[in-house]
């Protein structure tokens, strides 16, 4: 016989690869409002409290997270409180009375007022942006979870487009490489066939029984292959049966015994 190798069919690819597509898609745009879009959007809206000669070139210190920050108290220099924060996006006058200095983080404003001699005199204020951090939090989260199941999904669909079921004088080699002897087929239920387009192969090697699914929607040469065992077994085809016949199974093994 002329050998029959097949893959999966084209539909059952692209319908996969259209969802793989989805969720590394949907990861991606995850990763991005976590990490870009959201603490470039929270920027926008923070920069109203600099002057607006500054706003412009204000930027994002990633080390500015409200959980982070180390503490800075009243009383202390402003150097010390740059030195283990970074330099702030702006400082400077603020009003008659004090001086500020600006921290933009990813999810929220730090601000330290100071005197004219450079001398913390307040407590740190936090101002959460419209984004806060909890929210680029779950964004990355979604990320990660997506993109698990998004690489899940892709290595699904390279085993469709790469893994071969094949059928030849030896017998049915699955695309795990074991091979079903002609030989080692016992039986044939095409009962779900019309509804569910499947046949179960039954079949008994090393004195074991097991089963065996043709799917005409995983395989793309599901009807040679029908049509091959059905000759080389003497099966009855039920591609060949009307559309709404009772197909009965049909085994060269009683039918009562069980199957795996």
């Amino acid at each position: 016989m002329q050998t029959i190798t097949t893959r999966s069919t084209n539909e059952r690819i692209i319908r996969n690869g259209l969802v793989t597509l989805m969720l590394l898609g949907y990861s991606g745009w995850s990763f991005y409002d976590g990490y870009i879009g959201y603490p470039e959007d929270n920027l926008r809206h923070a920069r109203g409290e600099l002057p607006p000669e500054f706003q412009a070139g204000a930027t994002i210190n990633p080390a500015i997270t409200k959980a982070a920050i180390p503490q800075i108290k009243r009383g202390q220099q402003l150097r010390d409180a740059e030195a283990k924060l970074g330099p702030p996006a702006w400082k400077g006058k603020a009003s008659d009375e004090f001086n500020k200095a600006v921290w933009f983080g990813p999810g929220g404003t730090l601000i330290l007022r100071f005197n004219d001699v450079e001398i913390i005199i307040s407590d740190m204020l936090w101002k959460d942006h419209k984004h806060i951090e909890k929210d680029l939090f779950i964004q990355k989260l979604m990320g990660i979870g997506t993109g698990a199941l998004g690489l899940y999904a892709l290595a699904r669909v390279l085993v469709m487009l790469f893994a071969r079921v094949k059928l030849s004088d030896a017998g049915l080699t699955m695309a795990s490489g074991r091979l079903i002897p002609f030989d080692a087929m016992t039986g044939w239920d095409p009962a779900d066939y019309r509804d569910k387009g499947r046949i179960t192969l039954t079949y008994q090697t090393d004195g074991r029984e097991g089963a065996y699914v043709l799917d005409d929607y995983k395989l793309a040469a599901f009807k040679p292959m029908v049509a091959e065992i059905c000759a080389r077994k003497g099966f009855a085809n039920p591609l060949d049966e009307p559309e709404g016949s009772a197909t009965a199974p049909s085994s060269d093994a009683p039918a009562s015994e069980p199957r795996s």
